[in-house]
């Protein structure tokens, strides 16, 4: 078993009890060693970490204490790998085995290892914004990371001692800001850390309620433990309930109490208080969002009269709000009959795998995702189902996590699985298109795609794309082959571009309800018999953004377009097919309200849309084909604008060189 090495502070019996009685009900033996408590030893510094800014005494005694562990367990003749925890981690039942887990995983995958934070003191998920790289395989726990938060429970080699010893022997900055300041961003010892946190701490405000159950940190004075209630939803999302009541009555905070449950319809309503208006961002009314502006068009985008000022139901009633009275128009209700008749999967993940894609390939279904924020690499995936229809439990093989050594493409973001022919060797290759800022914020972000060899084992080549515009902000291209070969859906309205040896551009008057139109999954193509469609049409299945104060919420929307040039859209959805899911409680995501679809599979009389959900997870959605043709067969012939314009202009390439490949 591998020793395990408890700091405490003596001056603080009840958390050194509690301490002993958890590790006890988890079958830990522990050597416990007595720290140094700041406040009494009076302990202060002269360095400052800011002008005029000192730690304060308990980051000093922990500094300290911390330090001479270290020291005791390198003149120690103990194991070659150590645990060294504080007096609040939090330890899961099978600790020696999980832990045992983590070294077999570091010893084939980073078999150089010196240290390993088996817990991080932030909260999930965000700590993704931070991973630089996942460790091993796309399923794997183990990630590097900027500026790891927590030093509550690690596991270190004893051979890395020397190396910190020598370099934290100061005072200087909280003990974890000072251990990457000094040894792990320059690179002295080789690192990662566990994700999702294996150990967790009781002083550490994890759910974001502010009200851990310690209020001071570990190292300085602190009451008693004492449990806290699961904490609400985030405050920004919820109305109280003397705001609910003056909501609902116009007002007057003079009614009688509303329940809970329509707290929740009424949250809803305040973040989505226009379902039917059209949001959309424009620049000089050619669709392309450059400057970001937000253009409201008071009108309902299905009836093209004016809706109502702002929603409200209650248990089906109606209310009245400023004198209005609100009822819900006909696309309010087509949204209501959409959104419940589909069918969502959260699929089995590993956490930070999210923006999901997937196609048929090989007579596979592959499964492609964004592995978290921070490095961004493409990760592909078996997807299987326990039933022939789908309608089954989803299950997830991992294939690979890959990057790619293009000098303009070091994060793959959001990917769009596509199958393309290899103009060299004439064969099928499985394809994924991806957005590629340069660093968050951006200043840059083109598109591009890579394509992988046939056993999908690697990356052979990499395409990066200039604007057509000379834009410097390009995302969301969508990809299809035709026999004309290579094409990329640009925008969508208010004119259809399509992006190949020649730029074809249609115009787009079709109502749309969704907000700006972007881009989503590749165009699938479906065989037709009907006369008149060319022997059958593209679906693309797109996301709209609702621009809002409170944060944009995503839709999804369809529709088709021909299949040979000038690729004229045929039909669309007039409001959207998919809203986000509404909050759980307590839920924590990195971003509310983000409803991303990547990818499209008609199987079995359904489309199965690759969903991205809140930057945080995937999900697979069901549509019945009937559903989607019902929301695409309210527009008429006569609203379409069968005008259109060629460009014979061919796309450029990247910056890379005449065709920036790698």
């Amino acid at each position: 078993m591998i020793p395990v090495f408890v700091l405490h502070c003596s001056e603080l019996p009840e958390r050194t009890l509690m301490c002993r009685a958890h590790l006890g009900e988890r079958l830990v033996q522990a050597t416990y060693w007595r720290g140094i408590h700041g406040k009494t030893w009076g302990l202060q510094t002269v360095l400052e970490f800011d002008p005029g800014q000192h730690l304060p005494p308990g980051h000093v005694g922990l500094n300290l204490g911390t330090w001479n562990l270290w020291q005791h367990i390198a003149l120690s003749k103990t194991d070659d790998v150590v645990c060294i925890l504080e007096d609040d981690a939090v330890l899961p039942p099978n600790f020696y085995a999980e832990v045992d887990k983590v070294q077999r995983q570091l010893d084939r995958d980073m078999p150089d290892w010196d240290l390993c934070f088996l817990g991080l003191a932030e909260a999930q998920p965000h700590v993704w914004n931070k991973v630089t790289e996942r460790v091993g395989p796309p399923d794997s726990r183990l990630c590097k990371m900027n500026d790891p938060f927590g030093t509550h429970a690690y596991i270190v080699k004893r051979r890395a001692l020397p190396i910190l010893l020598d370099n934290m022997a100061v005072a200087h900055r909280n003990l974890d800001q000072q251990l990457w300041a000094r040894v792990l961003k320059p690179g002295l010892l080789k690192w990662c850390a566990v994700l999702p946190s294996l150990i967790t701490q009781r002083t550490f405000d994890y759910v974001g309620s502010g009200k851990p159950e310690w209020t001071p940190s570990c190292i300085d004075d602190a009451p008693a433990y004492v449990p806290q209630p699961n904490s609400a939803p985030l405050k920004m999302f919820t109305v109280t309930e003397t705001e609910a009541k003056q909501f609902a009555s116009g007002g007057s905070s003079n009614v009688p109490p509303i329940p809970q449950s329509e707290l929740i319809t009424l949250t809803t309503a305040m973040i989505d208080r226009f379902p039917c208006i059209y949001r959309g961002e424009s620049l000089e009314e050619d669709g392309i969002n450059t400057h970001g502006r937000s253009v409201p068009i008071n009108q309902c985008a299905r009836l093209n009269t004016p809706c109502h000022d702002r929603p409200v139901s209650l248990s089906g009633s109606v209310k009245m709000y400023s004198g209005f009275s609100v009822t819900d128009c006909e696309s309010c209700q087509y949204r209501k009959e959409m959104a419940l008749n589909s069918v969502r999967e959260r699929l089995p993940l590993p956490d930070g795998h999210f923006n999901p894609s997937m196609l048929m390939w090989n007579g596979k279904l592959i499964f492609a995702t964004r592995d978290s924020w921070g490095h961004s690499k493409v990760a592909l995936w078996e997807l299987t189902n326990s039933k022939s229809d789908w309608a089954g439990e989803w299950k997830v093989k991992a294939i690979g996590s890959f990057a790619t050594d293009h000098a303009e493409a070091s994060r793959l973001e959001d990917p769009r699985l596509f199958i393309a022919t290899n103009k060299d060797s004439g064969a099928k290759n499985l394809c994924v298109a991806f957005n590629l800022p340069d660093g968050y914020p951006p200043k840059r972000v083109q598109v591009g795609f890579v394509r992988f060899n046939g056993d999908l084992t690697g990356i052979t080549d990499t395409e990066v794309f200039r604007s057509p515009l000379n834009s410097l902000y390009e995302k969301n291209w969508s990809p299809f082959e035709d026999e004309d070969g290579l094409h990329w859906v640009y925008s969508m309205k208010p004119e259809h571009m399509v992006l190949g040896q020649s730029n074809w551009s249609t115009p787009n008057n079709l109502p749309w309800t969704g907000g700006f139109m972007r881009g989503g999954a590749a165009p699938v193509f479906v065989p037709s018999d009907v006369p008149g469609e060319h022997g059958g049409k593209y679906y693309v299945f797109f996301h709209g953004c609702l621009k809002r104060v409170e944060g944009n919420i995503y839709t999804t929307g369809v529709y088709t377009f021909e299949r040979h040039a000038p690729y004229q859209i045929l039909k669309q959805s007039t409001v959207p097919l998919l809203w986000p899911d509404l909050p759980a409680q307590g839920e924590n995501v990195v971003k509310r309200y983000v409803w991303w679809v990547g990818g499209a599979v008609l199987h079995a009389g359904a489309w199965h849309l690759a969903i991205g959900v809140d930057d945080s997870f995937s999900r697979i959605v069901r549509i019945p084909v009937e559903d989607v043709e019902k929301a695409l067969s309210d527009v008429p012939e006569t609203d379409r604008d069968r005008t259109t314009s060629l460009r014979n202009t061919v796309i450029s390439k990247g910056t890379g060189g005449d065709n920036a490949r790698s």
